[in-house]
């Protein structure tokens, strides 16, 4: 078949096997299976992997961090901006909070501001926030209980009484995730999260999808699980990143508390922001956490998880 000697004039070799399976079939189902392993590059194209190269799973990287060598004045202003407009946009939909103003429009009486934090300060009994947003900025008097954790920088909306300048803070969201329906694939997809494992030592794995945080014995993983689409957090992926298989949303977030990046949307490393743009199903992470936020399944163990049933097996 010509197909065969452009992948081997490519550096693929494709066993007897292989070959009889190619000729089997139709021409639609050859330009898939042609397409996959131009693009997935395996040393030797197998029976096997002709079959799993015809399921019909698929993945997208929606986005994974990014991040530059210097920056100017000028970068981390329109990161601020970027990060205020897609955070005031979240808030602004949440039907909770009512009358809504920009700073430079507020009056006496009960309101609600969105800013971006600029400072803030103990007052003994208080703590004093300054908001700003586009319009100009102003302080905010809030309870040590809803001010325990924000920090610089964070966009959050303050309901309250304003009167004498003073915004007295009374009720304080931040944009957070919704709640909702957990998301399922249609299709009986495996997906299998492997973290401080050796693979000198052998593992059984029969996924469609392997993603490996932190282990050693990476020589060579790939062609041992031939059947599988592997990714190496740090090298193949980045995190934090977005991935979507068959349609279910992972977010995968290492050495970052992933409900604290839920809860605001965004969180920077070295000055660059990775806004959660995108709501996840399921959350891999290297922090002990084990729990379901708002049908998010949080996962820092290594499981086999059915993308169709949402059900997790310890592995």
């Amino acid at each position: 078949m010509e197909i065969v000697k452009d992948l081997m004039k490519m550096g693929i070799l494709v066993d007897q096997e292989a070959i009889d399976a190619l000729n089997n079939l139709k021409d639609t189902e050859l330009t898939v299976v042609v397409e996959k392993t131009k693009i997935e590059r395996p040393l030797v194209l197998t029976p096997e992997l002709v079959s799993m190269y015809l399921k019909s799973t698929k993945y997208e990287i929606i986005k994974q961090f990014e991040s530059k060598e210097a920056y100017t004045i000028q970068d981390i202003v329109e990161q601020l901006n970027k990060r205020y407009d897609f955070i005031q946009g979240l808030l602004m939909r949440k039907v909770e909070l009512s009358n809504i103003v920009s700073i430079n429009k507020c009056e006496s009486g009960k309101l609600t501001v969105i800013g971006l934090v600029k400072k803030k300060e103990d007052s003994g009994t208080n703590d004093i926030l300054e908001l700003e947003d586009k319009t100009g900025t102003l302080k905010a008097v809030i309870s040590k209980d809803l001010g325990k954790d924000i920090k610089i920088d964070d966009v959050i909306a303050v309901y309250g009484n304003y009167n004498n300048k003073l915004l007295f803070g009374e009720t304080l969201r931040y944009p957070d995730v919704p709640l909702r329906k957990a998301g399922c694939s249609e299709k009986e997809t495996r997906v299998s999260f492997i973290i401080n494992y050796d693979f000198q030592k052998q593992m059984d794995i029969d996924s469609e999808y392997i993603i490996i945080s932190n282990c050693d014995g990476l020589d060579g993983v790939k062609q041992r699980y031939p059947r599988s689409k592997v990714f190496v957090i740090g090298t193949d992926i980045r995190s934090p990143c977005l991935i979507n298989i068959d349609g279910v949303v992972f977010m995968i977030i290492l050495d970052i508390d992933p409900l604290k990046a839920l809860k605001r949307r965004y969180v920077s490393i070295d000055k660059t922001d990775f806004l959660v743009n995108t709501v996840p199903d399921i959350i891999l992470t290297n922090r002990e956490i084990e729990t379901n936020y708002k049908s998010i399944s949080v996962i820092s163990k290594s499981v086999e998880i059915n993308l169709k049933t949402r059900e997790i097996n310890i592995i």
